[in-house]
């Protein structure tokens, strides 16, 4: 990459934590300026489900079945309030500038929120 360089990292970051950190540290070794895009459904932020809910997956993860999925949003909650702190310390530690974007909500200002900086 050239020096001087700025690359956008655009993920749903679901990821092994392992694999991101180690990711984060490398493009860090590299004279580039690194802003990460993190990208996210509201439904994977609030788990807005009830009663009985099956989940599937796009890279043929075996079906999930929860009977009373509700049950688990406090602790759901937790986890992804514990993740998201994770990654801003993370992305920070290395250096790179993290910036959320939710798909519910129109993309130009994200946009350019990244373009000022």
């Amino acid at each position: 990459m050239p020096r001087h360089a700025r690359l956008l990292l655009a993920s749903d970051l679901l990821c092994p934590d392992a694999a991101l950190d180690d990711c984060l540290r490398q493009l860090a070794a590299h004279p580039v300026r690194t802003h990460v895009l993190h990208i996210s459904d509201p439904a994977e932020n609030t788990l807005p489900y009830s009663g009985r809910t099956e989940f599937s997956g796009l890279e043929d993860e075996p079906t999930l079945e929860l009977p009373h999925v509700q049950s688990l949003r406090a602790d759901y909650t937790n986890l992804v309030t514990a993740r998201a702190r994770w990654l801003e310390q993370t992305i920070g530690r290395t250096g790179h500038t993290l910036t959320r974007h939710q798909t519910d909500m129109a993309p130009l200002p994200t946009l350019l929120a990244l373009h000022a900086r």
